[in-house]
């Protein structure tokens, strides 16, 4: 996958990151669709894809969804890059729309790889 003009963030091992998504409908205002999945890809490949369900996140505002991910501290796990994908998906007519995103996380001399 590739997101060229897509910052990548840069967050450390054992730390918390709340990923976000804010959906909003046509005319651009904040939007809740009727259901959200969170999908989490540990590393460069789908094969760890992991489908976080709407109930494990928070919606703290129209349109806004979160979720609280504490970064492994496993240096093998834990320095792969990091992409996730927020899907909203509504009746017709309403919110149906998607966000991915990216980020690496830093490598720690308190957590050195294993192999």
């Amino acid at each position: 996958m590739a997101f060229p003009e897509d910052p990548i963030e840069t967050f450390h091992q054992g730390q918390q990151v709340t990923l976000f998504v804010d959906f909003a409908d046509k005319a651009g205002d904040p939007a809740d669709p009727d259901v959200v999945l969170l999908r989490l890809i540990e590393g460069d490949t789908a094969e760890t894809a992991v489908d976080v369900l709407q109930a494990s996140l928070t919606n703290p505002s129209v349109g806004r969804w979160e979720y609280d991910l504490t970064i492994p501290k496993d240096g093998d796990k834990a320095l792969k890059p990091w992409t996730y994908r927020f899907e909203g998906t509504s009746a017709p007519g309403g919110v149906t729309a998607a966000d991915e995103r990216r980020f690496e996380v830093a490598p720690s001399p308190f957590y050195p790889p294993t192999s």
